[in-house]
């Protein structure tokens, strides 16, 4: 009876010590690699991309798609650049993009946090950051217009230093935008042409135009220090 009872303890130990070893293995480790607008150069360092890249991440599983997007951070100079995360094959794809368009010939740094997950919890074995430096921005900056438009503009423009900074007192033109009480003659004699042009393009009335000159004329008739 004592031999029947240590084999039954026995055999119930046996037993126990199978079912512990059961414990599951953890969730496989996964990794990636990435393109940067379809270009894989073997590096993470990638030179005169374009100011909307697309970069592309494929991972050996599945990855988690809850919070996706707060896994990949673009920065430039500590400032975030927000991005877009898009899912795809399945979730083994994570296609990144700004969210508008980079400035050019500038420094980004995308990093892949390493708390980014497989969709069974497996960890990435090969977290890191792209090194992104942008080339020149082609877009429009400001809206086309027509060459005579562009030549009424410059027109105008030009017209608008002699005027807007012409001397209170004088009439006359500055030196320069920041040379206070310092006019040119030679500047002037512009200003005045300048003006006969703008009253051809209706910048001003002739009646403008004839006050300014009459205070131009006056003030170098009657308060101007003339020397021989």
């Amino acid at each position: 009876m004592k031999t029947i009872c240590i084999l039954i303890i026995a055999s119930a130990s046996m037993v126990a010590c199978k079912k512990s070893n059961n414990t599951p293995p953890p969730p496989a480790s996964f990794s990636m690699h990435f393109t940067v607008d379809g270009v894989n150069n073997g590096t993470s360092i990638y030179n005169t991309v374009s100011t909307t890249p697309l970069i592309s991440f494929k991972f050996t599983s599945p990855v988690e798609s809850s919070g996706i997007g707060s896994q990949f951070t673009l920065s430039s100079g500590g400032t975030n650049v927000p991005v877009t995360a898009q899912l795809q094959n399945q979730d083994s794809v994570v296609n990144i993009t700004p969210t508008s368009h980079l400035n050019g010939f500038v420094k980004y740094t995308l990093v892949v946090s390493q708390n980014l997950k497989s969709s069974t919890g497996g960890t990435l074995s090969n977290p890191g950051s792209i090194q992104l430096t942008t080339g020149i921005d082609s877009t429009d900056k400001f809206p086309q217009i027509s060459d005579s438009a562009l030549l009424t503009l410059v027109q105008q423009q030009t017209f608008k230093y002699f005027w807007d900074f012409g001397h209170p007192v004088s009439g006359m033109a500055r030196e320069r935008t920041s040379s206070g009480d310092l006019v040119t003659t030679g500047g002037s004699g512009f200003g005045v042409m300048s003006m006969l042009v703008a009253v051809q393009r209706n910048f001003i009335t002739r009646a403008q135009a004839l006050t300014r000159i009459d205070t131009i004329v006056s003030f170098l008739t009657n308060k101007a220090s003339r020397y021989h």
